[in-house]
Formats: structure tokens, C-alpha cells, sequence
């Protein structure tokens, strides 16, 4: 017996744009860790022939070098250079002084690796990738352990060591994410596909493809950052039970629009609810 489709649309183009503190910092295990830039746009795509079409191994790669970087963690495990973060704080501590309300130490920690990365990278993409996610890896985990509310100095502590760190692993990381690459582009590839003829589809962030453990559970860790989501959700239910915003969510509504509605809500009052049909 065939079940019952039901569409709910979720609104794009700047509803999931949230207030991110400067020290917020993003949780995206359920995203398969994947580094995504504040403010960046994604996208729920249906399953169907537009979302095969964007399973080709370049979107990817942002996925398998999140994923790589875990694997490769162990072995590339080089410590940070005094010279490097001695100069790097000095310059960090200028910048934090000047307006400590602002200063985040994973963004100055990830701007200052990903400085690296552009110039050993160039424009190779797979390369980029490795090492961005490399100085993500690293400056999460030593921002992560430095307190929001801490000193200039304790921030620039963590923010310096996290990306002198980076920068020291990251020809490791690349020589060692090379070797498994080529296999994780593909198999991801082939995942994203199967994701495509099922009935929730495939998220998609500044066009790569995001692996994640399940759409709610990464949908929600979205709406934690600044993105934007957009897209037509299909949602499997049984017989009977209405997906629709204005119907209410049953027990077989698609577990993201779950996820989803309570967001929805926080924004009523700036976005008017949609009419009843």
C-alpha cells in the first residue's frame, strides 16, 4: 500500500538568519562535522532528478575532509610552533582589545589558518578543503576550552594555539586525507544518490553535500549558526495525517518539519503565519 506524501515548504532566504554571539561556536557532529562559514545558505533538495544531479564527487569534498580529518587525527599530531603563536598573539590581542565585544577566538583562529591554506592550496578545492577542515578540527578544540566571558589575553591564548596548531598539521593532513580521498568522494557520491530516491532528499550547504546522521538531528544543529535553509521538504505519513503548517504535525510527520516547527514559531511575530487553504 502506497503511503501519503504531504509537502511543507520551508521558508528561505533569511529565516534561519539567527543572532550568533561572537563566541558561539557550532556543534555539527550531526552534520558529519562538516565546516561551514557563518552565514552560509542550505538547502533541503527532494528527492527526484535534481538532487541526483548533485551527487558528482566535487561536492564532496567538504563532507570526506571533515570526515578524513578525524581518521588522520591520531598521526597528525605536530604541536605548535613558539614563533608562530608568539606573533599571532601579539596581533590577536591588538584586534581583541579594540573591540572585545565582537572578538570570537574561532573566527580569528579559522581566518588566521585558513590564511595558510591559500597559500599552500592555491586553487585546488581538495587541498583547501583538507586544511580548512584541519584548522576547524584544531580551532574548536582548544576555543572550545577557553571560557566565552575570558580576558583578551586567555582568548588569544586559545585562538593562537588552535591555528599555529593547524598550520603545523597541515601538510600531515593533506598527505595523509590524500591517500583515502579518491574512495570517500565516491562513496559519499553513491550515498548522496540513495539519499536522493528516498523521501527526505538531501541537505546541500553552499552547494556541497553535507553527510549527515539523520535530517532532524542535523537540522537542528543548523539552526544553532548562522545559515540560511531553504527548500521543499517531502515528509512520509501515514493515511489521513496532515504535514501542514496549519494542520499541526501527526506522528508520521517528517521528523525535520518536527524539528523545524519550533523554530517557525520564534519568528511569527517579524513573518505572518501562512492562510489555511
Amino acid at each position: 500500500m502506497k503511503t501519503a506524501f504531504a509537502s511543507t515548504t520551508l521558508i528561505a532566504a533569511g529565516l534561519l538568519l539567527l543572532a550568533w554571539p561572537a563566541d558561539a561556536r557550532a556543534d555539527l557532529e550531526a552534520c558529519g562535522n562538516i565546516h561551514l562559514e557563518a552565514g552560509a545558505e542550505c538547502e533541503i533538495v527532494p528527492p527526484g532528478t535534481e538532487c541526483e544531479t548533485r551527487c558528482t564527487e566535487p561536492r564532496m569534498e567538504l563532507a570526506c575532509a571533515a570526515e578524513l580529518y578525524l581518521d588522520c587525527e591520531g598521526t597528525c599530531d605536530l604541536e605548535a610552533s613558539g614563533e608562530c603563536t608568539g606573533s599571532c598573539e601579539t596581533e590577536c590581542q591588538a584586534e581583541c582589545e579594540a573591540e572585545p565585544g565582537e572578538f570570537s577566538c574561532e573566527g580569528h583562529c579559522q581566518a588566521d589558518c585558513e590564511g595558510a591554506c591559500e597559500a599552500q592550496c592555491g586553487s585546488d578545492s581538495e587541498c583547501f578543503a583538507q586544511c580548512q577542515a584541519t584548522c576547524s578540527g584544531e580551532c574548536e578544540a582548544e576555543c572550545s576550552a577557553t571560557p566565552a566571558e575570558a580576558e583578551c589575553e586567555a582568548q588569544c591564548e586559545g585562538s593562537c594555539s588552535g591555528s599555529c596548531t593547524g598550520e603545523a598539521n597541515i601538510d600531515c593532513q593533506t598527505e595523509c586525507q590524500g591517500d583515502a580521498f579518491a574512495s570517500c568522494t565516491a562513496e559519499l557520491e553513491g550515498g548522496c544518490e540513495t539519499e536522493c530516491t528516498t523521501t527526505e532528499g538531501a541537505i546541500f550547504c553552499d552547494d556541497y553535500y553535507v553527510n549527515h546522521d539523520g535530517i532532524q538531528d542535523c537540522a537542528e544543529a543548523l539552526s544553532q549558526i548562522e545559515v540560511e535553509v531553504e527548500g521543499e521538504v517531502e515528509a512520509e505519513a501515514s493515511g489521513g495525517i496532515s504535514c501542514s503548517a496549519a494542520g499541526g504535525a501527526g506522528a508520521g510527520t517528517s521528523a525535520l518539519v518536527i524539528a523545524l516547527g519550533a523554530l517557525l514559531a520564534l519568528y511569527r511575530r517579524w513573518i505572518p503565519a501562512p492562510r489555511a487553504s
